[in-house]
């Protein structure tokens, strides 16, 4: 049985910490089933055109797949190069994670599975030592009051940002640079939503508006500038990243915490703006998928349920963040995602980021001499095309000679 994905997947490369259990239950269906695994790493920039070349060919790169959303949903899906994970595996099982199901499905369809946490949203990261250096109150403070606010957010850089040569220009920031889909995240709007069954091209809305006029604001007032370098040397105050994103604490040591992005004058509560669904899929045209499915639902069972989803999710943040206060944090967000429909629709992203023009960024700092409001009226119409085009686009079957 081979399994392929763009990093290793063999259980006994230890990359989290239930690995050891992981290899016992490998060995435990290797001897039940009288199974060998190969496990296959492709580079994530190949694996997607890997898959569809191996399927055509009527040769799957491997029997089960790790698979990013946007690559699935809707492309592969539609075009059959994925079975539906529904016609092989028991969906229902609490062994798989119920939220991860339901943002696999395609036409009412589930496309994937996985036994795994959802633990890459977006988070901001702050600086503990430079806080009390500068005799600031911990933001954590401000969180379960709902006033850790773009305000507040604000003040906080304000009053970390210096220019401590005397240059003319910080050297020390008050944040990195925000990137913008969480920023709109934070005043409640998504850039596509589903409504009723449809989905919406919503960047365009008042609130989403007032989002861009906020970042626009910190960047021209050079209140966020630099990069996770600069936080991980103590030279800026906050760092936007995904909650997976630690590498810095190699150099902070425990000197760091973790908050939820700041919320906007619109929205009722934080949000964790997520767009990276991962999950297991079977390509078309694998010789046994019953088997398959089988073997890869016993090769997951070492933890039963929901409640130990829960444990192994929070033992991954004990062995991540400094203290305990931070894993609650990080559970807290865990419970508060907005995931965006947006990186299914390939179209949209080559209108934020076209190969010649400016792109979306250039626009919000100011690079362009176009308006958000000018390049959002001039794309909205051209973006909800799109997005019904591929909504409605035939679900067709290869013909594979099986």
């Amino acid at each position: 049985m081979r399994i392929a994905g763009w990093y290793n997947l063999d259980p006994k490369v230890p990359t989290n910490v239930f690995y050891q259990r992981a290899v016992q239950r490998e060995n435990e269906v290797r001897q039940k089933y009288n199974v060998k695994f190969w496990f296959i790493t492709v580079s994530a920039e190949s694996l997607k055109d890997e898959i569809i070349s191996s399927v055509l060919a009527g040769d799957p790169i491997a029997e089960i797949v790790r698979c990013r959303w946007a690559w699935v949903i809707p492309d592969l899906a539609r075009r059959g190069i994925i079975e539906p994970a529904d016609y092989y595996f028991n969906v229902c099982d609490p062994l798989w994670n119920p939220l991860i199901i339901e943002r696999s499905r395609f036409n009412g369809q589930a496309i994937g599975v996985s036994h795994e946490p959802h633990g890459d949203f977006m988070v901001l990261f702050y600086n503990k030592s430079l806080m009390e250096r500068l005799g600031l109150p911990d933001p954590q403070v401000f969180v379960d009051k709902k006033q850790w606010t773009w305000d507040r957010f604000e003040e906080y850089c304000m009053r970390i940002v210096q220019d401590t040569d005397n240059d003319g220009q910080p050297d020390i920031f008050g944040s990195t640079l925000p990137p913008w889909q969480p920023v709109v995240a934070s005043n409640g709007v998504a850039i596509v939503s589903g409504f009723g069954g449809v989905d919406l091209f919503t960047l365009n809305t008042p609130q989403a508006i007032k989002a861009f006029k906020w970042l626009q604001k910190l960047v021209k007032f050079r209140i966020c500038e630099g990069d996770t370098a600069d936080f991980a040397a103590g030279k800026a105050g906050f760092l936007w990243g995904n909650a997976s994103d630690t590498g810095f604490s190699r150099e902070m040591g425990d000197k760091w915490g973790v908050l939820p992005v700041p919320m906007g004058p619109d929205a009722e509560d934080y949000v964790a703006w997520w767009d990276e669904v991962q999950f297991m899929c079977i390509p078309s045209g694998t010789k046994e998928p019953e088997k398959t499915a089988m073997i890869w639902t016993e090769l997951c069972r070492w933890y039963p349920n929901v409640s130990g989803r829960a444990d192994y999710y929070r033992k991954i943040l004990e062995n991540r963040l400094p203290d305990a206060r931070d894993v609650n944090m990080a559970v807290f967000l865990s419970e508060r995602l907005m995931l965006d429909k947006y990186p299914v629709y390939e179209e949209l992203q080559k209108i934020f980021y076209p190969d010649n023009g400016p792109n979306i960024n250039e626009i919000i700092y100011g690079n362009t001499g176009q308006t958000i409001e000018q390049f959002l009226n001039d794309n909205s119409d051209r973006i909800q095309k799109n997005i019904n085009e591929l909504r409605r686009a035939p679900d067709f079957r290869i013909a594979l000679n099986k």
